[in-house]
């Protein structure tokens, strides 16, 4: 589960993820997508329960907006080369 501000954003999921499986999440604005893969890839902590991932297990986070300065520490000469 994940809680800020007063409320609820995941509550007792629950589900597995299997090799070769491809998965995408669909969902209304608000309905905690993006909070669930950054639990996933460990990005945030979960408030209650636990994750658990597979060293064979490969995820991939393309979000809609990208904030390097919030996601990567990078370097301005990686930002430049991001553009080869």
């Amino acid at each position: 589960s994940v809680h800020r501000d007063d409320r609820d954003i995941l509550k007792k999921v629950d589900f597995a993820l299997h090799e070769n499986e491809i998965v995408s999440l669909i969902g209304p604005n608000g309905a905690g997508k993006s909070t669930l893969i950054k639990v996933l890839l460990g990005i945030l902590q979960p408030s209650s329960g636990r994750v658990i991932n597979h060293k064979k297990l490969k995820m991939a986070y393309v979000p809609q907006k990208f904030n390097p300065s919030h996601s990567l520490p990078l370097r301005v000469q990686d930002l430049l080369d991001l553009e080869k």
